[in-house]
């Protein structure tokens, strides 16, 4: 009946529609469910068709300036097509980094592109991957990674703040690497009050149960959020 309709079903359109049913299905779970910030991504999620094609047109269209096309890339980037190629990059970085953080490695620079380091809602560390989002965040280096293993990560948390247009980095948020360097000699804890980390749980930001939960809500009530929009 669609081929009749002049539609060509295609694999590609069928699959475009399938998500959007299950998008559909999935916003109506997290509507009841409270998160509203993941509806909110959620709803702006395209699939992804077409996307390399007016990417082509906007390089060539001499009317866009600089900032106004990087912003317009970007917003194409937000596909599921794309979240998947990112899937699939993360994993193949995860075969390595875990081993590595298992033998107390060190970890090359290199395969930390892409995993930055930001505030959740309630202030804890959180570990993402992918495109840099519009909150303040900070790119993971193996100093950062140091720090999160060691317990120190609220030194590079409460250093992630909004600032001004034009100001900080190209993300909207700014880290002052001095500063940060010498707050993390200050706040070097002793080595009875580290607990051995979960390399799981350093990169999924898997809180675990018990006294850990309790201090990091002592934390999120001292630094609260710090994100925008």
């Amino acid at each position: 009946r669609v081929q009749k309709s002049g539609v060509v079903a295609t694999r590609s359109k069928v699959l475009e529609g399938l998500f959007g049913q299950v998008r559909e299905e999935a916003l109506v779970d997290l509507s009841f469910g409270g998160s509203s910030r993941q509806s909110e991504v959620l709803q702006s999620l395209f699939y992804g068709l077409g996307v390399d094609a007016e990417k082509e047109k906007l390089a060539e269209d001499d009317d866009i300036d600089e900032k106004e096309l990087k912003a317009r890339m970007e917003l194409l980037d937000r596909n599921f097509l794309r979240q998947e190629e990112l899937a699939a990059t993360f994993f193949e970085r995860r075969e390595v980094l875990l081993p590595a953080l298992a033998a107390e490695q060190e970890v090359p620079a290199e395969l930390l592109d892409g995993f930055f380091l930001m505030r959740t809602e309630s202030g804890e560390a959180q570990l993402n991957f992918g495109g840099f989002p519009s909150q303040p965040h900070l790119a993971l280096t193996p100093e950062v990674l140091n720090a999160l293993i060691e317990g120190r990560e609220e030194v590079y948390l409460d250093r992630l703040v909004v600032v001004e247009e034009g100001k900080g980095d190209a993300h909207g948020a700014v880290a002052e690497p001095v500063e940060i360097a010498e707050a993390v000699v200050a706040e070097e804890p002793d080595e009875a009050d580290l607990e051995e980390p979960d390399e799981a749980d350093l990169l999924f930001g898997v809180a675990e149960d018990g006294d850990e939960d309790e201090e990091s809500e002592e934390r999120s009530r001292g630094a609260g959020p710090n994100r925008t929009d």
